[in-house]
């Protein structure tokens, strides 16, 4: 397929796309992703040094890239963000590669770890024997797989809505459990303590930073949706600080109390935080404590059912624009004309999820035991940067990557058009050359110089956004 007719097929599916996300919905929305409650205990597993480490991978890791994703999605508002500004940077290649691989990593971990840890939550909380009981164990993967592949497969409208309570209920469980850590140690003392805080040995900086760096993960999620966003330049970059503040404290609640409820053989041993809950819940609750349990077991599903369904929303509509633009075949960038939805990537990851289900529990008998050059070129000049990392090129202090930046010298020597898709390359010494071209989020027309009310609606400096 030619490059104008792939232009034109990219610019039709887009037509499909719906504005559903507002500020609130991405808060929440990169809250589900980041913060995943399966990860708690292998942290606290680690002691007091988690919260140090926790801390520091903080100012080093989360605020950075917190900062880098601000800017570039409020510069970069295209459907299917993360490929583009890799293919923008690198090349086509290296944005296939990425593509594809960022996919294909969530319906292996929906299938894999997410349903596996479910059943597990269910027999702890419940008392089922469910695990290692291959028959119901396949029963509930799968309506566990394909519960989450059709809420993608439905419109974003109605939707968002599992994101938003699935993040309104992880944080409702974590505030239930903190006061239980809190009753359960002013009623019994705690059995554990903060000692032993600042590290002493690599070791444990070795095992747990992986673990910890791994559960900051989620801040470009939300952007490969821009085009469904309401105004992805003004809100990418507050969602993106509100949620890392949320999900700082997701993480630093539930392993403070973990560390404190539980004593330092118990915490060596730790399977994770269902078993820290139980045992608060034990102590605190008494006879009321098997109704509790069996709420916060729906709780805990849905917790992660909705997070393997936000990143199955993210990472399938990169892998459809990836499709369209060429990292894969054609027919998995198609958009429902009804739902506004990548489809056949949403069944094909769902087939995926299905395959790798089938191998945890066939092969590894359900045990979760087998699984545990940026761009430093120069600004572009050309694509307005809403939100720049602290204030602009001149006062960076922590930025760690330059944006992305894309060699137009040369099609501007040889007074070629740019055929980069999804990017209009504006010269504004000669605004008359820019008209018509191809906007950063769609198709429309650029005029310069406009400002005030002349320039529309969008307001973004005399640049005109138009999605399709």
């Amino acid at each position: 397929m030619g490059e104008s007719a792939a232009v034109a097929e990219l610019v039709a599916e887009k037509r499909k796309l719906k504005k559903s996300l507002f500020r609130f919905d991405m808060i929440f929305f990169t809250v589900c992703a980041i913060v995943a409650l399966d990860t708690v205990g292998q942290s606290s597993s680690y002691g007091a040094q988690a919260i140090f480490w926790l801390i520091v991978s903080a100012l080093t890791f989360l605020i950075p890239y917190g900062l880098i994703t601000a800017e570039l999605g409020s510069a970069f508002p295209t459907e299917g963000a993360t490929y583009d500004w890799v293919r923008l940077a690198y090349g086509h290649f290296a944005g296939a590669v990425v593509g594809v691989l960022y996919w294909l990593s969530n319906p292996i971990w929906l299938g894999g770890t997410l349903a596996a840890v479910s059943i597990a939550a269910i027999d702890a909380l419940w008392g089922t024997s469910f695990s290692g009981n291959q028959g119901p164990e396949t029963v509930i993967g799968f309506l566990f797989i394909w519960v989450a592949v059709t809420m993608n497969i439905l419109s974003l409208r109605y939707m968002k809505w599992v994101p938003n309570l699935g993040a309104i209920i992880r944080l409702a469980l974590l505030a239930f459990f903190a006061l239980l850590v809190l009753v359960s140690g002013l009623q019994h003392g705690f059995h554990g303590n903060l000692g032993g805080f600042f590290p002493t040995d690599t070791t444990i900086l070795i095992g747990v930073i992986g673990v910890i760096v791994f559960q900051w993960i989620g801040f470009e999620l939300q952007t490969n949706a821009s085009e469904e966003m309401d105004n992805p330049q003004r809100d990418i970059p507050r969602a993106v600080y509100a949620s890392g503040i949320i999900s700082f404290l997701g993480y630093a609640v539930p392993i403070v109390g973990v560390i404190l409820i539980l004593s330092t053989d118990q915490l060596s041993n730790v399977a994770g935080f269902v078993a820290a809950y139980q045992f608060a819940s034990s102590s605190v609750l008494g006879g009321a404590a098997p109704f509790f349990n069996h709420v916060a077991g729906l709780a805990f599903v849905f917790v992660l059912l909705s997070s393997g369904t936000t990143w199955l929303m993210g990472s399938d509509r990169l892998m459809a624009i990836g499709a369209l633009a060429g990292s894969g075949p054609q027919q998995l960038g198609y958009f429902s004309t009804r739902f506004g939805t990548p489809i056949v990537v949403n069944v094909l990851s769902g087939i995926i999820a299905t395959i790798f289900m089938f191998i945890t529990f066939f092969v590894t008998g359900g045990g979760l035991h087998g699984y545990c050059r940026t761009g430093w070129q120069r600004r572009r000049l050309d694509i307005r940067h809403p939100h720049d990392v602290l204030g602009g090129r001149r006062h960076r202090l922590l930025a760690v990557a330059e944006p992305i930046h894309i060699p137009v010298e040369r099609r501007r020597r040889e007074r070629k058009p740019d055929t980069v898709r999804g990017v209009h390359l504006c010269d504004r010494r000669h605004p008359d050359r820019g008209r018509g071209g191809v906007l950063v989020g769609g198709q429309g027309t650029c005029h310069p110089h406009r400002t005030g009310h002349d320039a529309g609606a969008s307001r973004t400096r005399g640049r005109r956004l138009i999605s399709v």
